[in-house]
């Protein structure tokens, strides 16, 4: 790692600055971390007190000082105090509206900035400014956050919290009544490893996010009503054959006393010779029921299996997968309405890998035959 950037976000207590930088700085706490840039995201009002805290009541070089480095080793200057501003113009004086919330586009910039950059690592803190910030600052971290980046929030004692108090770090890190903590948030760095595109606007990109983990998530029923597959509102409809054939593969899974979580097995799934050899009691079933058992189309396949020596003559097993694999693939219908219906290809014998079991994986407490 080259770089250490801090980022935070500020109100009304800049203390949160250099609390922050004594614990990383001093060596009394074992981190020992020092930034190579630092990022303060504020308000006008915020701003202004730190103008005047750090600089005027020169508590930077306080805090310098008492570290026993040189002003120049903390690499913070006025030039890194960003404004938050509302419609990229006029500059935030105070975050208390709702539509202040637009002006965060300065909080996801700096954030996207710094963990766009492989050769850093970003520590943000979610300690200073109104809860709209801090929570800004989280979901910041969230859409553009990589692994090793660090969201932390810095306690100090209660007392010393206070609106106004004129502490700003311990004077000895060693006094239970001045100690400082780091709590490390625990977050779902999601934006950078769902293949989302980053240069979109943050609630664009949000919104894409969610549509996402939405459409990766399993379905919670399966309707199943002749030759129509229902799940959640989206319907796929096949034709009879293959209505009929994925029809039969599911009912097995749900025939079978394998365990409901079961990822699949020989009493579930079935080798292409076990399905060629069921078309009799499993396949027939389900086709008289797409297309009536009064229908000549089925008396026909009835005919057809009952007199062929050789099942395979009459449903090629092969064929009926490859048909039903490629019109699933195809359908206007969602990614996880289509994993819910993929037959899978199961390699059962540890002794080898050519032999292939069949079976579709799907919770047998969401699937419902309507017939």
């Amino acid at each position: 790692m080259n770089q250490e950037i801090f980022i935070a976000v500020v109100g009304t207590t800049p203390q949160i600055v250099t609390e922050t930088l004594y614990y990383y700085y001093h060596p009394f706490y074992g981190v020992n971390r020092r930034f190579d840039e630092i990022k303060l995201i504020t308000t006008q009002k915020g701003k202004d007190l730190l103008m005047k805290l750090l600089w005027e009541d020169r508590q930077l070089d306080a805090l310098c000082k008492s570290l026993g480095l040189a002003n120049a080793d903390i690499a913070l200057e006025e030039k890194d105090i960003i404004l938050l501003r509302k419609d990229g113009e006029a500059i935030l004086d105070d975050v208390r509206e709702t539509d202040d919330y637009d002006s965060m586009s300065a909080l996801f910039d700096v954030v996207k900035q710094y963990t766009d950059d492989p050769k850093t690592r970003v520590t943000a803190t979610v300690a200073g400014g109104r809860k709209t910030m801090s929570a800004m600052m989280a979901l910041a971290m969230q859409l553009y956050g990589r692994e090793h980046d660090e969201l932390i929030h810095i306690l100090a004692p209660d007392d010393k919290m206070v609106f106004g108090s004129k502490w700003y770090f311990p004077d000895d890190p060693a006094d239970p009544a001045q100690k400082l903590e780091v709590s490390h948030f625990p977050i779902l760095r999601i934006g950078r490893y769902l293949g989302a595109e980053l240069k979109l606007p943050p609630n664009v990109l949000l919104n894409k996010l969610q549509e996402k983990i939405i459409d990766q998530a399993p379905i919670t029923e399966l309707r199943i009503q002749g030759d129509t597959f229902i799940a959640e509102g989206e319907n796929f409809k096949l034709t009879p054959q293959s209505a009929a054939f994925l029809r039969s593969i599911i009912k097995r899974r749900l025939e079978a006393s394998c365990p409901n979580n079961c990822t699949g097995c020989d009493e579930c799934a079935a080798d292409r010779y076990r399905l060629a050899v069921e078309l009799q009691s499993h396949y027939l079933p389900e086709y008289g029921k797409v297309k009536g058992t009064s229908s000549e189309t089925y008396k026909n396949q009835r005919d057809k299996i009952a007199a062929s020596e050789d099942p395979g003559e009459v449903i090629n097993v092969d064929e009926q997968l490859s048909r039903l694999r490629k019109k699933i693939e195809e359908a206007n219908i969602s990614k996880k309405f289509k994993d819910a219906l993929r037959v899978q290809n199961l390699f059962l014998d540890p002794t080898s890998n050519q032999l292939k079991w069949y079976s579709v994986i799907i919770d047998k407490n969401i699937v419902k035959f309507e017939d």
